[in-house]
């Protein structure tokens, strides 16, 4: 029997459709700028895609049906319900700059603005001199750049004046902006949906928006007004919405601060509130999707990581490249069945189910914006953009399952193989009466054991203290002069031979500096010469490095190598002797250094 080839090979075909494919539509836009909306209340949905060219571009079928102007760049596109009345024709909203237009049948019907970004008083005040005469150009940006050194958030016309330095232009700059009030708008930077009362494909929801003033702002059905919005700690760069907001409801967001943060309602309606703990990543997130109660998110060091709700991480798997899009395909049938759509960087599409994977499209161009939904009248249809403009269309069969179940990538059949399990023998049936009967002396004697290499551990630490080997130690760990402060010490030996170059790096450890600390290096004088053996340091400061070189030289050309023992000894006085004031006391370090092997030099 053949074995059917899983998505890890490279002869697996994936299941979907080639519906369509269009290389010169020249799209240029990302996954936040693609949606699948019934636009008429036909039935048949059609694409929508917000181009970066500010356009935007419908299709319908394999062909584009209209383009409309768009006033700015646009940063995502979503469709809504404003209303109950029927047909169901959604509206449509497209987020630009600090505005949301809202189209109805494709046609501008309203702007909802974000609130500005609210300025420093002292600002305030500084340009009201400005404008009143009171202040020159030059004192104007030289309290600008005060107030800016204090830390206060300037506006954009503050923030370009400060580099200024020529009169005429900061006059100019001046004249030019007093004309217009004191006001900074921020900017949209992503947008999603939220139903008012159920979760219906066609019920009246809301649109949710994140700004770079770190607002999270939940509108009403109309796009008006506020419901709600609560002040992020970083700039959101994506959201995952669930819920109704009369009944229930939690947005996933991501921030550009590597974390992703839970915001739910509050205990009034209209409040909202951020939930512990945050999920903190190691890297910037690249996608995010919400599956049930588990959320998926992918990270820019090419990693899929699996959370709980509550932040408890449940996998994480390594992509072989950097993914580029995240999306979530719902397949409804007999039962929901949910794959997390992975778009790589080397133009693979990788499908997984909880952490296996259950399908590879392979596109052959980087993939720019995913979107899954229902085109024309299929349902399962997943469309992507490549990085070159083009429009490509796959639909599922009707018939394609992921299951993996059914699937051939599954556990390997050597699974089910019985392992070849030795027969139990006689001794091993009386051995393990043995060990059942002697179970308390067998404990007995291991506990025993224990203590007796305890007991030569501690003689052994003892006898190397005793030594002076481990006084002071390298890690800073207190000699006998343990008030006098420790010193770190690390060397390292330079050179080839005969002439060597013995480097010492000490510094202090604590909080007082070290004053006149010798420092001495003891050797074989039948194989080595220094023309100095012994320095004294004059200070040592906690955190600051110093480095002390010693010469040494080689005098036997069939010396093996040899150790060398440098000492480091606790501070003197100026006016003491070192030999006297080392008698009797315990180095602060002293470590052991084998000298390499010498290469004299010939003569």
């Amino acid at each position: 029997m053949s074995r059917r080839t899983s998505p890890g090979d490279a002869a697996y075909t994936s299941p979907w459709l080639h519906a369509h494919y269009d290389k010169l539509a020249s799209i240029k836009t990302s996954s936040a700028g693609v949606a699948l909306l019934d636009l008429d209340g036909s039935g048949e949905h059609a694409l929508l895609c917000a181009d970066y060219d500010d356009k935007l571009r419908v299709f319908k079928g394999t062909r584009q049906a209209s383009e409309h102007p768009l006033v700015d760049v646009p940063v995502a596109v979503c469709g809504f319900y404003m209303d109950e009345k029927k047909p169901r024709v959604p509206a449509v909203g497209v987020a630009s700059g600090p505005h949301v237009f809202v189209y109805k049948n494709l046609r501008p019907f309203f702007k909802f603005t974000a609130p500005p970004v609210e300025l420093d008083a002292n600002e305030h005040s500084i340009w009201r001199q400005a404008v009143d005469g009171e202040a020159d150009p030059a004192t104007v940006r030289a309290m600008l750049k005060a107030a800016h050194d204090d830390g206060a958030k300037l506006s954009a016309r503050s923030l370009a004046m400060l580099p200024m330095e020529d009169e005429d232009q900061l006059a100019a700059h001046v004249e030019r902006v007093v004309r217009f009030p004191l006001r900074q708008d921020t900017v949209i930077t992503c947008m999603g949906t939220m139903p008012k009362m159920v979760e219906e494909p066609d019920a009246m929801s809301s649109l949710v928006i994140g700004t770079e003033s770190k607002l999270l702002i939940i509108l009403d059905p109309s796009a008006t007004t506020k419901l709600c919005e609560v002040q992020l700690p970083a700039v959101p760069t994506t959201m995952r919405v669930s819920g109704c907001f009369d009944v229930d409801w939690r947005i996933i967001v991501a921030c550009r601060d590597a974390r992703l943060y839970t915001v739910s309602i509050g205990e009034h309606r209209g409040t909202a509130v951020i939930r512990r703990p945050h999920i903190e990543l190691e890297t910037q997130v690249c996608g995010l999707v919400r599956v049930e109660k588990a959320i998926y998110v992918a990270t820019a060091d090419s990693q899929l990581h699996s959370y709980l709700q509550k932040g408890r991480k449940t996998f994480s798997l390594r992509m072989p490249a950097p993914v580029t899009n995240l999306e979530l395909l719902t397949i409804r049938k007999t039962r929901v069945v949910n794959v997390v759509l992975a778009a790589l960087a080397t133009g693979e599409i990788r499908g997984y189910r909880d952490k296996e994977l259950v399908d590879v499209i392979r596109v052959g161009e980087v993939v720019s914006a995913l979107c899954c939904g229902s085109y024309g009248r299929e349902d399962n249809t997943l469309v992507v953009v490549t990085r070159s403009g083009g429009l490509l269309v796959k639909m599922l069969p009707r018939s394609a399952a992921f299951d993996t179940a059914d699937r051939a990538g599954g556990p390997p059949p050597e699974q089910d193989v019985p392992l070849a399990i030795p027969k139990k023998t006689r001794m091993y049936l009386e051995q393990t009466d043995r060990e059942r009967e002697l179970a308390p002396r067998m404990h007995r004697q291991f506990q025993k054991d224990i203590v007796k290499l305890q007991l030569t551990a501690a003689k052994a630490y003892a006898g190397l203290l005793k030594k002076g080997e481990l006084a002071g130690g390298a890690g800073g760990s207190p000699g006998a002069n343990g008030d006098e402060g420790t010193v770190e010490l690390n060397a390292t030996v330079r050179g080839l031979g005969p002439y060597f170059h013995l480097v010492l790096e000490l510094r202090a450890v604590g909080a007082s500096a070290l004053l006149q600390v010798p420092v001495c290096v003891t050797f074989d004088e039948s194989t080595y010469r220094m023309p100095r053996a012994l320095c004294r340091v004059p200070a040592l400061c906690p955190g600051v490095t110093i480095r002390v070189i010693f010469e040494i030289e080689c005098i036997d050309e069939n010396a093996a190598a040899q150790d060398v023992t440098i000492v480091v000894m606790p501070p003197v006085k100026p006016s003491e002797e070192v030999a006297e004031s080392t008698t009797d006391v315990a180095p602060l370090v002293a470590s052991k250094l084998t000298m390499p092997q010498s290469e004299l030099l010939e003569t």
